[in-house]
């Protein structure tokens, strides 16, 4: 089997956090093809793709909440000052996120509280810009602050702008204004063009490449909802090869799986194949009530194919997996499908087999990232990369733990064979604490 090299297209290659919550000191992953998150409970695994979810639904807001909104459908607070580390030794004013974009583009954006008013405090980009005629790539570096001055902006114009806007003032008498310009949470400078007193023209950078790559990630939290009698209709309009979702995914499933199944698509027939296997259920059935409202049906008999119930009446394990498998299959190569302890309500030979799943997934070019407590989930990934199916180069393995109340992250590589080393403490030698104590209780 030959393992093309995914292509890579507005997505998050590598993400860094510092100042939050339990984080510190800035903490960096690399997002690969499959990226794993393990550790102890409180750990920080949830805490590092937080600041993520936070810009997304900043982002997705109908209205513009300012720098950041708190409390929406991917994360919830009410006060700036609950995000902030806080210990005996430090306490931060501010947090950073940082991100890397198709492994050429760098971000990062500082946020702070000034007089009861959150702010984009800084932004810092890199940007890697190919020189044709060199034939090599060059660096443009960007830094902009909240109360920077105008002189401190125009040291920031790139080579390429600044002689524009000599080339604009030659010709046209007036020089460009600048100004520091916010889209929702992130900042950039503007430099706006007059023509004449009705019109203007304003060119930002470096542009908002970032909206774009944070509104694709799908996310799949730890509680994916109750199972409902009926679900919403939502619009599933396609106008590009990405597709945004705003707010929750699993607010969309049914009305995904009900376009699927009324086009007889491929994917509707992937989704329950996945099902099978898990040993869920092997067929799904949908219904659309009226013009807001989708039932989803699943069968309860192998033999039977029209002995269909309400997801409602049967066991957590089909509605607390479904939105995982429709994500999955949903999702366009290059978009991150992030989710949150996979194994909820599964047997534990469905964990092993859902890295198979995971497997086709990234086999497409979906780039999936698991924060997950299952060492069966981990040793079936293993397995998928010893049988040669993924790309042991594609798959970023990261520890979390807390070191005087501090989060620390500990990458591994996984080798040709699967292997990377020592399990953390709460995996393998748990298990075998526990298999050892229960021997040594029946020896007298």
């Amino acid at each position: 089997m030959v393992l093309k090299k995914p292509k890579l297209r507005n997505t998050l290659t590598s993400i860094s956090i510092k100042g939050y919550k339990s984080i510190n000191d800035e903490q960096e992953i690399e997002l690969k093809p499959l990226t794993i998150l393990v550790g102890t409970n409180s750990s920080g695994k949830s805490s590092f793709i937080q600041p993520i979810l936070l810009l997304k639904q900043t982002i997705e807001e109908s209205y513009d909440p300012g720098a950041l909104l708190l409390n929406g459908p991917l994360a919830k607070f009410t006060n700036f000052e609950q995000l902030l580390h806080k210990s005996k030794e430090n306490k931060a004013d501010c947090f950073e996120v940082g991100f890397r974009i198709d492994n050429k583009h760098t971000c990062k954006f500082t946020y702070a509280k000034k007089d009861g008013e959150l702010i984009v405090k800084n932004a810092i980009y890199i940007n890697q810009i190919k020189n044709d005629k060199h034939d090599k790539h060059e660096y443009e570096n960007v830094r902009i602050d909240h109360d920077m001055s105008i002189e401190e902006m125009r040291k920031q114009i790139p080579s390429r702008l600044f002689k524009l806007m000599n080339d604009f003032a030659e010709s046209d008498g007036d020089i460009p204004e600048i100004k520091i310009s916010r889209n929702r949470c992130f900042i950039s400078l503007e430099l706006i063009f007059k023509f004449d007193e009705d019109l203007k023209k304003g060119i930002s950078f470096p542009g908002a490449r970032p909206n774009i790559v944070i509104k694709n990630l799908i996310h799949l939290p730890g509680l994916r909802g109750n199972p409902e009698r009926t679900y919403p209709v939502t619009s599933l309009n396609q106008k590009s090869d990405f597709v945004n979702l705003p707010g929750k995914f699993e607010r969309y499933v049914a009305s995904i799986l009900h376009r699927w199944k009324s086009e007889d698509n491929s994917k509707a027939v992937e989704v329950e194949k996945y099902l099978g296997l898990l040993d869920l259920t092997n067929k799904i059935g949908t219904n659309k009530i009226n013009d807001t409202q989708i039932e989803i049906n699943v069968s309860t008999n192998s033999d039977e194919e029209d002995n269909f119930v309400n997801i409602a009446d049967v066991g957590l394990g089909v509605s607390q997996t479904l939105p995982v498998l429709v994500a999955l299959v949903y999702a366009q190569p290059g978009q991150i499908v992030y989710i949150e302890q996979p194994e909820i309500h599964l047997h534990p030979r469905g964990q092993y087999i859902f890295s198979q799943i995971i497997q086709e997934a990234v086999s497409r070019g979906v780039r999936v990232v698991i924060e997950t407590h299952s060492s069966l989930i981990i040793k079936g990934i293993q397995t998928e990369v010893a049988n040669k199916n993924i790309n042991h180069k594609h798959v970023s393995l990261n520890w979390f733990k807390r070191v005087n109340g501090e989060t620390k992250v500990e990458s591994a590589d996984l080798d040709a064979d699967g292997t990377f080393g020592d399990w953390p403490i709460d995996f393998t030698d748990v298990e075998l604490e526990a298999e050892l104590s229960f021997i040594q209780a029946g020896d007298f």
